[in-house]
């Protein structure tokens, strides 16, 4: 079974798991066939009615938009991988990924699963090649919509975006509006919690560390950066699309995998289906005519959340030391532009590696690792996470490189019209000032 009678035999299911959506993300080498520039970025944002044509015609890996048409609901989209300084060793054979998958993997999976599973949440389990994605709907006008809106906090600038309907961008029209948006705010509250939460637990077992994003040479990331983005930029892999990132990495003409739902849990009281034999699932990856039989045991839908779950796990996030620290984030007053990085640059108690950052700062500084040192520094001399939050955004405003002139890239928050700096920068901050509370125990979970 070739990749297009592989789209063919699937397509059903895998139209099933966009909901409501109007809409479907495809992703490929295929589009420079249709005019894409080689070196450019190869996706193509189109009406879902185009999503027969994108994956059984063009072949194209797919993506769920986070919001149903007009934001009618939302999409809460967990990923989280095995990052290796080498991803050779993943896509090698399924043997060496099967490796990684039980001893690194399934634990993480199986906690992450189980916590929902406490609360009562449905969700569904997505294997990738490389790790696993948590999904699950909230749908407007439900109780669990509000409350997950609640607990979201979004800047000024990132609200007006939400309330702006662009009729030449199909990803807002209409506009998902700003109640949409709090609620993307307060699922990313969520995977900040149910991340952390993993970390903790793992550091009891774990040969390898978990961290928040791909900040070591070899880890499971737990990767949230979404959360620091508008929820209408952002989408998902689809359960059943295609995977073909192994051509990356495997020289010669190595085949495409495909996505495999480990599970799905339909609420308490419920009959779930959970598969757990990780060399069964891998196999079927690796495998079109496997991978179509298990699918038989899915309908493809993504399953809604209810509102007693919702509350139940909220109830939970707001009684922690992590809510609490996201409050006096949230509530500390913002300080003027340029009024962080002028302390910075005056500051004679940071190390020399933190002053070489603020005097030649540049988009390559600014990456997980970097920055993790960085925030450490500054809050052990006396720095607050908001306030470092608004230093990083005054490094996003700096035009020009110091040194050559040459001006500088941050790449898509260049984009005004589309994304926000201030909510990118605060998402750093805030998410690494917490590792770093959470390490000297001052955040318990």
């Amino acid at each position: 079974m070739d990749d297009r009678e592989y789209q063919e035999a699937i397509f059903p299911k895998l139209r099933n798991s966009f909901g409501k959506c109007n809409w479907a993300l495809g992703s490929g080498t295929e589009l420079i066939a249709r005019g894409w520039d080689p070196n450019g970025l190869l996706v193509t944002a189109e009406s879902i009615e185009n999503l027969s044509s994108l994956t059984q015609e063009q072949n194209l890996e797919i993506y769920i938009p986070i919001f149903g048409y007009g934001g009618e609901s939302a999409l809460f989209a967990k990923d989280a991988e095995i990052f290796l300084a080498d991803p050779y060793y993943l896509y090698y054979n399924v043997g060496s990924q099967l490796h990684f998958f039980n001893n690194h993997l399934f634990p993480v999976i199986s906690y992450e699963s189980k916590l929902l599973k406490k609360h009562g949440v449905p969700h569904m389990i997505d294997l990738t090649p490389s790790g696993w994605h948590i999904l699950f709907r909230v749908r407007r006008g439900t109780e669990a919509f509000n409350r997950l809106a609640s607990i979201g906090c979004l800047e000024d600038e990132l609200a007006d975006k939400y309330d702006f309907t662009d009729p030449h961008d199909i990803k807002r029209n209409p506009a998902p509006g700003v109640d949409a948006g709090l609620v993307f705010s307060g699922m990313g509250r969520l995977k900040e919690y149910i991340a952390f939460k993993s970390l903790v637990h793992a550091e009891k077992y774990e040969e390898i560390p978990i961290t928040i994003s791909d900040s070591e040479e070899k880890c499971v990331n737990e990767d949230i950066t979404d959360c620091g983005d508008p929820g209408y930029m952002r989408i998902m892999r689809a359960p059943f699309s295609l995977h073909k990132k192994r051509r990356t990495y495997i020289q010669g003409s190595a085949k495409s995998l495909q996505d495999i739902i480990m599970g799905v849990y339909f609420g308490k009281g419920k009959k779930d289906i959970f598969i757990e034999d990780m060399d069964y699932l891998l196999n079927c990856m690796w495998n079109k005519e496997m991978a179509v039989q298990h699918a038989e045991n899915f309908s493809g839908e993504i399953p809604e959340a209810d509102d007693d779950s919702i509350n139940s796990l909220v109830d939970e996030y707001e009684a922690s030391d992590l809510y609490r620290y996201h409050k006096d984030f949230d509530e500390m007053p913002r300080l003027a532009n340029w009024q962080a990085f002028i302390r910075a640059q005056r500051d004679p108690k940071l190390s020399d590696k933190t002053k070489n950052f603020i005097e030649y700062p540049c988009p390559r500084a600014l990456q997980p690792k970097v920055l993790i040192k960085f925030a450490e520094n500054l809050m052990e001399n006396g720095w607050q996470p908001k306030e470092i939050g608004c230093l990083i955004d005054d490094f996003y405003h700096l035009q020009y490189d110091k040194t050559t002139q040459e001006k500088l890239d941050w790449g898509a928050l260049d984009d005004y019209h589309k994304y926000c700096k201030i909510t990118r920068a605060y998402f750093w901050a805030r998410v690494y000032c917490a590792l770093f509370l959470i390490h000297k125990k001052e955040i318990n979970l």
